[in-house]
């Protein structure tokens, strides 16, 4: 499920969930924001409305977040919907030959 973020009438990015795994209960959440609409907020209540309808609406059990263990940005997004740390994957993505390693943060229903 991907969906459109709207700011002040603005298309300004994406979010949704990269991965719905109904048999188990649980969801990844991505997105994409532009530089000049970071650093306002956007993202955390963008992410706070994905976790609640995962829950409420598609009754699951657990939501993810997995930023780049360097995206100190998006870990703080993490941070500010209270996610617990469950550790890092290390090598979780290759990025024009850059090899990132992922935090993996979860929030529990």
């Amino acid at each position: 499920m991907v969906c459109a973020i709207e700011y002040q009438g603005n298309i300004v990015g994406v979010s949704g969930f990269n991965t719905i795994l109904p048999n188990l209960k649980k969801a990844d959440i991505g997105y994409w924001l532009a530089a000049e609409h970071q650093h306002k907020g956007i993202i955390t209540r963008v992410c706070r409305a994905l976790i609640q309808y995962a829950f409420d609406e598609l009754e699951l059990e657990i939501v993810t977040i997995t930023p780049a263990t360097e995206n100190a940005a998006s870990r703080a997004v993490c941070e500010r919907l209270n996610m617990t740390f469950e550790g890092i994957i290390p090598h979780a993505e290759n990025i024009d030959g850059v090899l990132l390693n992922h935090a993996i943060y979860a929030c529990y229903k």
